[in-house]
């Protein structure tokens, strides 16, 4: 100190205070008295200081909001403190906003750092801290002092998915102070996301002919913090059905469809076949990446029973029918039909087979249009062995001309084609399908014609003994009703047949058969003879079978004669001759299929010689025509 020097200190004051200030010497042993009073001084109040310490935020769980908690005084700048600003630092989901340039650091924060601002009044601070929510777990970081609050506040409305920081700063009459440092971040969970929008159901039927329905919704425009969509989950339950959580995997249709990179707007379907009709509900819900699941957009189906196609049996085209005039006899022809193969009986005749639908009768129900297979079971004269072949596949109108062959007995049946015939159409993938359909033909028609288009009649006979009327042991035909059943059986190749027998009621002529059971075993025609015995009883009886014509003679397709026959396989009769281009004749020796086989060798070439040469004379001959006789 230099004497008469000036002399200056500061002095720490209370705001909004007046003062008066006295002096006081001292040398470090005694002291001088005060000097007299200074002029007063009045310290106007002031806003409030920068809170010392930055609140303690806290997310609340389960929603997008935070809980902050702080310590402060309740009067501040000379005058009550009236309320506190929260400024919020936010939302950012990468660099951390707290720490930004000109951010939050421990010099402070600028006024453009905060995004928004929550003002929260003293008393409701106050009361904050001492609610219900003051149970959240928090630990001040410093021991508060004795003239200190416990303040509290709730910030609402923060983005999902997002990083948050908040600062404090004091409010009383003259104005607002500075804001404190900024908190700690705080992460807001992740949001569901929206649920679809604007959903349709259609009900169709696939190419399978099952009824499935389809539905199609809308995504939702992405929520901020929702993250990317994962997949939805579809339900489809009867509406009847309990609640989701108790209903069964029979009742319930779950399946969840993994989806990426989809856009708001942007439509999704998924199908399903049904098997029932009724009402139905369809749930879809939408699944972000991080398992959250949206609310779900519900809708309403109705499946109306005549939705569904018919069952199998309904579906099926009925049985076509023949005509009341079934075939028509147009004369001989020349050329035979390649269905029969190699066979030539030397006679063809041209043929017209009609018929109908079925339900085409009067008073009948339609029938479903149907595309006929004419299929021709048949046995060649002299031949043990059954064969079938097809006339025609796909016949979509109601007749055919065919070439038939003379003196060979035919069973022909009109056959629904597969494809029109009836089809499981309500089988599921991945399900067994039910058996399949019997096969839908009509009644066989039987067909044997002599060379000069008569109609002729294969009649079943049996060898009878002891005869009610006395007559010696004789062949004695079988009951009109059971020949075309027999017949048929025969000509498709079935080993027996069984029928039953009435008995006869008193008065009625007497049968060659008594009443029961019986059945007939074909033989081959050849070694085994055709045999009927009677179920339950020792009774058995040789059976045969004759062709008879209109005036009830034999009829029966004549042999070949020996002059007649092939050379080559002495069975068929002579249909081609060997032509000589160098003496202009031929010669007469092979049948239809004997014929062919010489054609592919000489094809084919490198035969053996005496395949090139004529079977007759030995000579080459340059081809192999058909002679009509």
């Amino acid at each position: 100190l230099v004497p008469g020097g000036a002399c200056a200190c500061d002095v720490s004051v209370e705001p909004n205070r007046s003062y008066n200030f006295t002096i006081e010497a001292s040398n470090g042993v005694l002291r001088s008295g005060l000097s007299d009073q200074a002029p007063s001084v009045f310290v106007p109040a002031r806003v409030p200081l920068s809170p010392p310490e930055p609140p303690s935020a806290i997310r609340v769980e389960g929603g997008f909001a935070a809980e902050l908690r702080w310590f402060g005084p309740a009067t501040a700048g000379g005058l009550p403190l009236l309320s506190w600003k929260i400024g919020i630092l936010g939302p950012s989901t990468d660099a951390d906003p707290c720490s930004a340039p000109n951010g939050c650091g421990e010099s402070g924060s600028t006024a453009t750092d905060v995004q928004r601002e929550v003002t929260v009044s003293c008393a409701a601070a106050i009361t904050a801290a001492q609610g219900p929510c003051s149970s959240i777990a928090w630990a001040p970081l410093l021991v508060p002092e004795s003239r200190e609050v416990a303040y509290g506040a709730r910030v609402d409305g923060l983005q999902a998915d997002a990083k948050y920081c908040f600062v404090l700063a004091a409010s009383n009459a003259v104005g607002t102070g500075r804001w404190s440092r900024a908190s700690s971040p705080v992460w807001t969970p992740v949001a569901p996301p929206v649920a679809p929008l604007n959903l349709v159901a259609t009900v169709t039927l696939d190419k399978k002919h099952r009824v499935m329905v389809t539905v199609t919704w809308e995504c939702g425009r992405s929520r901020a913090g929702s993250g990317s969509l994962a997949a939805f989950h579809i339900m489809l339950m009867p509406a009847q059905a309990p609640a989701a959580g108790a209903s069964s995997l029979d009742t319930v249709i779950r399946e969840r469809i993994a989806i990426s990179g989809t856009v708001a707007g942007q439509r999704a379907s998924w199908a399903c076949h049904l098997t029932a009709s009724g009402h139905y509900l369809v749930e879809v819900v939408a699944e972000n990446t991080a398992g959250q699941r949206s609310p779900p957009a519900m809708l309403a189906l109705d499946v109306r029973p005549e939705v569904f196609p018919p069952l199998g049996e309904e579906m099926a085209p009925g049985a076509p029918q023949w005509a009341e005039e079934p075939v028509l006899i147009l004369g001989p022809t020349s050329e035979g039909g390649p269905h029969f193969g190699d066979y030539d009986p030397g006679t063809w005749l041209q043929a017209l087979l009609l018929w109908h639908d079925s339900g085409t009768e009067k008073g009948a129900a339609p029938a479903l249009a149907s595309a006929i297979d004419v299929v021709c079971h048949f046995r060649r004269p002299g031949s043990s062995d059954p064969h079938e072949v097809v006339l025609a596949k796909r016949v979509a109108s109601s007749r055919l001309q065919v070439a038939l062959p003379a003196h060979v007995p035919m069973s022909l049946r009109l056959v629904v084609h597969n494809e029109t015939a009836s089809r499981d159409t309500n089988v599921l993938d991945g399900e067994t399908p039910r058996p399949p359909a019997p096969k839908v033909q009509s009644e066989p028609l039987l067909q044997m014609l002599s060379e000069s288009s008569e109609q002729l009649r294969p009649v079943w006979e049996i060898w009878s003994r002891g005869s009610p009327d006395g007559q010696p042991p004789r062949w004695r035909p079988l009951p009109e009703e059971l020949q075309n059943v027999l017949e048929a059986m025969w000509l498709e190749g079935q080993r027996k047949v069984a029928f039953e027998v009435q008995q006869p009621a008193s008065g009625e002529a007497t049968n060659i058969l008594t009443g029961g059971r019986y059945e007939l075993v074909f033989g081959d025609d050849r070694q085994v003879q055709h045999s009927l015995r009677r179920a339950g009883s020792q009774w058995r009886s040789n059976a045969r079978r004759v062709v008879l014509d209109a005036n009830g003679e034999d009829a029966s397709a004549p042999m070949v004669a020996v002059e007649d026959q092939c050379v080559v396989c002495m069975e068929r009769r002579r249909t081609h001759a060997f032509m000589h281009q160098e003496t202009g004749d031929g010669h007469l020796a092979v049948c239809g299929g004997c014929a062919e086989a010489y054609r592919i060798e000489a094809v084919v070439g490198g035969a053996p010689r005496h395949v090139r040469l004529c079977p007759m004379c030995r000579r080459t001959f340059t081809s192999v025509q058909r002679i009509y006789q």
